[in-house]
């Protein structure tokens, strides 16, 4: 079956065998969700170009198998470049008729050789189960083993699984953090720092700039000497070692860390916690800029959601924190 996507009811499908017709992407995406077997769409040409392309490349990837076609009432070779980059499988004048029934025809036999019949979809459950692949040393395969248990989870699309790689010395906060001051307190020993927002302290820590942070992992196998302090970040048991000790201590189980990421880590979490207080209005308006490059759909949503106020919807994610 095929789905006609055109915002301006004057325009009428060009074809002549039956569609379901959608004023706006957002019910073409509705369309899609309750039509699974859906094997091609036809972009009118009263879609917006951008927005055509965006819709072109997601389905490229969440259904390779989905024809689309585009019409355009003319267009330029720089669209056909990038009509292929983005997947649409023809680009025809919307007063080529017969033209576009052959499109259209060529696009549902290339979707029926593809296998026109969705992957069921698996139903959503209350319940989950969260995997954790977790290693303090770095380069010892986590993304690795990661992806390929995701996959295997997925079990070819019967599964929903969700993937998230966290760093663990700067963490992933997802919002633009402002720019970091340094200044010189007196007050303080030479050992010590203090993290403020807006001038109010929020944390404080120490760290020793010649020595390494041996965290307890809990499940070492020895002890090593040095100082025995807190990890300011996350406040479990920890020592501060000398650098020659840290293969020992690391053969022992502890996460060695140098001083540089401890404090870095230990503002990472600060700024994770306090994330509502950190959000701007331009740091929102950054994320739906970036956000707009590669899913369009998803913005026009939020302004719709936001009614086109990023003021609002600075609001709405400080309460959602």
């Amino acid at each position: 079956m095929t789905v006609y996507c055109e915002p301006d009811p004057a325009r009428t499908y060009p074809g002549s065998d039956p569609v379901r017709v959608t004023a706006t992407l957002l019910a073409l995406y509705d369309d899609l969700a309750a039509n699974p077997g859906t094997s091609l769409v036809v972009l009118g040409a009263g879609v917006d170009q951008a927005d055509a392309l965006g819709f072109a490349a997601e389905q490229r990837v969440q259904r390779p198998f989905l024809g689309v076609v585009l019409l355009r009432d003319t267009f330029e070779v720089d669209l056909l470049a990038a009509a292929i980059r983005a997947g649409v499988r023809e680009v025809v004048a919307t007063a080529d008729t017969r033209g576009g029934d052959a499109a259209c025809e060529r696009a549902r036999e290339l979707s029926a050789r593809l296998g026109v019949a969705a992957p069921p979809v698996p139903a959503v459950s209350a319940e989950a189960r969260v995997v954790t692949v977790f290693a303090g040393k770095g380069g010892v395969g986590k993304s690795t083993v990661a992806t390929n248990l995701a996959a295997t989870l997925a079990d070819g699309g019967r599964r929903r699984v969700l993937l998230i790689d966290l760093d663990l010395h700067f963490g992933d906060i997802g919002i633009l953090l402002p720019k970091v001051r340094i200044r010189d307190n007196m007050r303080l020993d030479a050992q010590q720092y203090r993290i403020k927002i807006a001038d109010m302290p929020v944390a404080q820590g120490e760290v020793e700039p010649t020595r390494m942070l041996a965290i307890d992992s809990g499940v070492t196998t020895g002890r090593v000497d040095g100082v025995p302090t807190k990890d300011p970040a996350f406040g479990t048991d920890a020592i501060w070692i000398d650098p020659a000790a840290a293969t020992q201590a690391e053969m022992y189980g502890y996460t060695v860390v140098e001083a540089g990421a401890v404090l870095a880590t230990h503002l990472t979490e600060v700024c994770r916690r306090h994330a509502d207080e950190i959000l701007t209005r331009d740091a929102t308006k950054h994320l739906v800029d970036e956000l707009k490059k590669t899913s369009r759909y998803t913005v026009s949503v939020i302004a719709i959601q936001s009614s086109n106020s990023v003021l609002r919807l600075v609001r709405f994610l400080r309460l959602r924190r």
